[in-house]
Order: C-alpha cells, then sequence, then structure tokens
C-alpha cells in the first residue's frame, strides 16, 4: 500500500514493530507500507506527520485498508476515518483505545465503539433528572450459545472531575443492575483499569 504525503514522516516516534514495516520514498514522497499494519500500528504512524491534511489522508487510507467487512460503503469509511483522526489527536483516548483494541484481539471483547459526540441522534447515553450522560467506549462482549453478550459502557473520567460524576456512577450502576445481565458499567478514573478488569470475565 502506498499513501502520498506532502511532507516526510518522523519514523523515529513509531515503535520499532510499525517501521519495519513501512518505508519513505522520497522521490515520490510516498509511505510504503509493505506489510499489513494491525489497528494498534495504524494508529501510531498517525503522530509522524504534522500537517492536519497528511494526518487525514492517513487516517483515511488505513481506514479504507482496514480487513473489515463492514466498512464497505463509502459513508462509513468517511465516518471511521473522522473518527480516527479525532482519536489520534488525544493523547489519553488513543492509549484507552489501545487498551481496548489489545482486549478484542485477546477475544475479550467482541468489538468497541467510541461512544462519538456527534451526530446527537446517534449516540448512547442514558438519561438524568438534570440532563444526559454520555459514556466515552462502549463495547460487545463475547455471547455465549449463539447469543449476544452483554453491552458494556465505559466512561472515564479524570481525578479532577471524579466527585462530580457520583449520580452518573450511581445512574450507571442502576441500569446495569436493572438489565438483568444484559448490560454492563464502569466509570475509570484516569488511567485505573483494576475496575474493568472484573467486568471482561
Amino acid at each position: 500500500m502506498a499513501i502520498t504525503l506532502s511532507e516526510k514522516p518522523d519514523l523515529k516516534s513509531a515503535p520499532k514493530t510499525t517501521c519495519n514495516k513501512v518505508s519513505w520514498d522520497g522521490k515520490l514522497n510516498t509511505l510504503i507500507i509493505s506489510i499489513l499494519l494491525i489497528a494498534d500500528e495504524g494508529a501510531t504512524l498517525n503522530p509522524s506527520v504534522k500537517s492536519e491534511t497528511n494526518e487525514i489522508r492517513l487516517a483515511a487510507r488505513l481506514c479504507r485498508n482496514l480487513p473489515e467487512q463492514s466498512l464497505t460503503d463509502a459513508s462509513k469509511r468517511a465516518f471511521v476515518a473522522a473518527w480516527l483522526t479525532d482519536l489520534l489527536r488525544r493523547d489519553e483516548e488513543t492509549e484507552r483505545a489501545y487498551w481496548l483494541d489489545i482486549q478484542a484481539q485477546q477475544r475479550r471483547i467482541q468489538f468497541w465503539v467510541r461512544n462519538l459526540k456527534r451526530p446527537e441522534r446517534s449516540l448512547f447515553f442514558l438519561q438524568k433528572a438534570d440532563g444526559r450522560f454520555y459514556a466515552d467506549f462502549l463495547c460487545q462482549l463475547p455471547g455465549k450459545d449463539d447469543k449476544s453478550g452483554p453491552i458494556f459502557a465505559v466512561p472515564y473520567k479524570g481525578a479532577d472531575r471524579w466527585s462530580s460524576a457520583e449520580n452518573n456512577r450511581l445512574v450507571g450502576g442502576l441500569w446495569a443492575n436493572l438489565s438483568e445481565g444484559r448490560c454492563r458499567f464502569v466509570m475509570v478514573k484516569d488511567k485505573h483499569r483494576d475496575e474493568i478488569e472484573p467486568l471482561l470475565a
């Protein structure tokens, strides 16, 4: 796969495993990907380019080449490319997405999605008395006996917002408890993931 860029990517910022699969052709201003990159390897390439246009182009091209059967429609590819670009600009969110992706590769999660803020009509939310509460990530857990697994909502909160999110935690816990095992919920504080582990079993 070849991706034309207006600038040479700084491959020194990418992991060695990723660099071993790519090369730069200076004459053609082309990034050559000789071996298919897995999702997290593709994500590490975006910080290597400074231009926003190149970042979007790279995300879109990686999206078109994802081995995902559902990405057949152009609008779906555009949606995922925009999501990838937005996600890869946020270091903390990228780290969280990497972690979820690893769980998916280990088959502890069937798939996961980022609960995007736009368009609002497509969002997953929990209703509160004074507004709506949105989880950052939604996961489909593996099922059994040809039945879908539970839906797992995972919102993240920084330490500075943890206390003010108590009502959100109560609403999320109530939603999970009333679901008869079909839904799971945990709010994660900063980078602490210990609370997630038992809910993936």
